[in-house]
């Protein structure tokens, strides 16, 4: 006999959905199960004892999840904010293996009411939301902002309209702001002596003249990084809001930055009138505003100016110094500053060739301009092993260096080309060292000084001291991508794989390559055996690559060789091996038509694919050709062939005997 069904009631209402998810938590299952189990039973505790108190209904678990339902958006986020303040308080004073760290994302919305259970839109997009909150932290939409704005002791950080998977229409979405990531307490103000030079905006009638006002920028930031007391924000960073319509007060908290100083620049003939005004990010209050009427022949005599009234303006007392501030000691002609300026505007956008034929154009017109110098052996050192052969890089890139210091040895960025040339092509580590510490002695807020001394922890087998540098960068440069992507390396290195996710997780939320941070997530997980997530990741990784390609030519595709190489173990474990085999076709006619490709890149291909002899045979000429690319290839191999003895042997040519990978 039939069974009759049953009809299930429905109803509607309106909600505020609350949706929490614990970080890490399936990698520590994978570690200890038992003590995975544990922490679950006290999260779930702490939650369910605090739902009570504001009055939260619980939905459902699912898995390390809760789903909850309030009849109040306002309890909904105190709620939210208690429960992380709880977490806080219990991992204090615990290592970071013992912590909880959960995030909580919450929508207001109509829900669909099923016996005990809710469905709809707004359990969808507090899914969804959840993701965006950092560790320890709380999102929430529009929707709910505008029902807690006025009433919440917390501050609300506006985050933008991020695109949320399965949602069509764009939501805004905030930040809470905890109590423990004020300064002082909510009321205070940022740190003031962390500054942001904005790009400056070209007033000048011929758009051409951009590349003047990048110029200025970062002569400011040069200028005032010279002044021991202060952090001043990389360029690379602050030229994301380059055009932005961003107000100051928003600006400032996203780089944590109490003070903003901006401008414009207005260039007629052989005249600039340049216009500065320094503002304090939380009240948008000008502190101090400017015109300057100058000859570009005098160009560096405004930085001066301009940097010491911001020291003024902020009456800092300096640290007693021989030099003072940090300037060049030769001030080039107008001519030869204009075609460095014109260079890096390049150089940022991966014109390579155009910024070397500036370059060296700038020199041969002033042969004393050592920042030219300095910059031409940047980017040989950089493109060393990706366009340029290693044969080549050493002589351009030692003359370059030699030059600059002979002109100006208080220059830091002469010394993180020093500390480049021995680490990436002398494989002289101590000699490294002692150039980025020269280059931070000199210029506290050398962001890539931090980067590639960090890198070089990193390579020789130092992932916690690395760790230390690499933060530093980040904090000075937000938006490095190869600053926060080699941070995530090093945290994994050492054992910290949720907080090296959770790096990776914090370049996209600042707007960073999508593909890059893809195919690292690719290989961490790889490296924790999450396999469906490789596979995951893998997708997602394709997918933008292939938007990247139906958009246009990719600029300087060379660029992706290394990260493309390494990616090779994640797709064998995935079961595509067929990938690399396409991977190292691509990689042949890439030589053919370049002329070079790094060898330790397509060595990387065949050890993947198992043929280790063929593999080691490219790494041996790599090692003889001191291509730079084994220096970070080998810190991502698998544990199985890091204690092969050709491998220990190849690192034994390189110096790097004896290094402790659990350091």
């Amino acid at each position: 006999m039939q069974k009759p069904v049953v009809a299930v009631s429905q109803s509607r209402r309106l909600a505020a959905v609350m949706f929490t998810d614990i970080v890490g938590y399936t990698a520590l299952t994978q570690r200890n199960e038992d003590e995975a189990l544990g922490m679950l039973s006290e999260h779930n505790s702490l939650i369910r004892q605090t739902l009570e108190e504001f009055g939260g209904r619980e939905v459902k678990t699912i898995g390390d999840s809760f789903l909850v339902e309030f009849a109040s958006a306002l309890n909904a986020v105190r709620c939210a904010v208690a429960i992380q303040e709880k977490f806080h308080e219990r991992n204090m004073d615990l290592p970071l293996s013992k912590r909880i760290e959960i995030r909580v994302g919450i929508h207001v919305g109509d829900v669909v009411v099923e016996a005990a259970d809710i469905f709809g839109d707004a359990v969808n997009i507090s899914s969804r939301i959840q993701p965006l909150a950092e560790a320890g932290g709380v999102c929430i939409s529009e929707q709910v902002y505008s029902q807690v704005r006025n009433k919440l002791e917390n501050r609300l950080l506006r985050m933008g309209r991020p695109t949320l998977k399965g949602v069509d229409t764009p939501l805004e979405v905030y930040k809470v702001v905890m109590k423990w990531e004020e300064k002082n307490g909510p009321s205070q103000e940022m740190d003031r002596y962390r500054i942001a030079v904005l790009p400056f905006r070209n007033m000048s009638p011929d758009p051409n003249d951009e590349y003047f006002a990048e110029g200025m920028t970062e002569e400011l930031i040069t200028a005032i990084s010279g002044i021991a007391d202060l952090a001043v924000i990389a360029r690379t960073s602050v030229m994301a809001y380059k055009g932005s319509v961003k107000r100051i007060s928003e600006i400032g908290p996203e780089l944590g930055a109490g003070t903003i100083l901006e401008g414009s620049v207005r260039k007629a003939g052989n005249r600039a009138r340049i216009t500065v005004q320094l503002i304090d990010s939380a009240s948008e209050r000008h502190l101090w505003a400017q015109n300057y009427d100058r000859q570009l022949e005098d160009i560096f005599d405004v930085q001066t100016e301009v940097a010491d009234r911001v020291a003024s303006s902020l009456k800092l007392k300096l640290f007693e110094s021989k030099n003072g501030l940090n300037r060049p000691r030769h001030i080039p002609s107008a001519e030869a500053h204009e075609k460095y300026l014109m260079a890096r505007y390049n150089a940022d956008r991966i014109a390579f060739d155009k910024a070397i034929k500036l370059l060296e154009e700038a020199i041969r017109i002033d042969p004393e301009f050592a920042l030219a110098y300095s910059e031409l052996a940047n980017i040989y050192l950089a493109l060393c092993g990706i366009s340029v052969p290693p044969a080549e890089a050493p002589s351009r890139a030692s003359e370059y260096v030699s030059k600059a210091l002979e002109l100006d040895n208080t220059l830091s960025e002469a010394w993180v080309a020093r500390g480049n040339l021995a680490f990436q092509l002398e494989w002289d580590w101590p000699r490294a060292e002692t150039s980025f510490e020269k280059a931070l002695a000199l210029n506290p807020s050398c962001a890539s000084a931090y980067m590639w001394y960090g890198t070089m922890l990193f390579v020789v087998g130092k992932p916690k001291e690395a760790v230390q540098s690499l933060r530093k960068c980040v904090e000075l440069n937000p938006t490095d991508l190869v600053g926060r992507i080699t941070l995530a390396h090093a945290y994994s290195s050492a054992g910290l794989h949720d907080d090296a996710i959770r790096e990776v997780e914090m370049s996209s939320e600042v707007g960073l390559s999508e593909s890059w941070s893809h195919s690292t997530l690719a290989m961490i997980f790889n490296r924790t055996g999450r396999t469906q997530e490789v596979k995951n990741q893998l997708d997602l990784f394709e997918k933008e690559l292939a938007k990247k390609r139906e958009a246009g030519p990719m600029g300087n595709e060379g660029l992706m060789d290394p990260l493309v190489s390494i990616l090779a173990f994640a797709y064998v474990s995935t079961g595509k091996p067929e990938k690399v085999v396409e991977m190292i076709g691509e990689a042949e006619r890439r030589r053919v038509r370049n002329g070079y490709l790094s060898r330790a890149n397509i060595g990387t291909l065949y050890l993947a694919l198992g043929d280790v002899k063929k593999a080691f045979e490219l790494f041996e000429q790599s090692v003889s050709e001191r291509d730079p690319g084994l220096l970070f290839f080998h810190r991502l191999f698998p544990n199985s062939v890091q204690s092969d003895t050709r491998l220990i042997s190849l690192l034994e040519k390189m110096n790097l005997r004896g290094a402790d990978p659990d350091n």
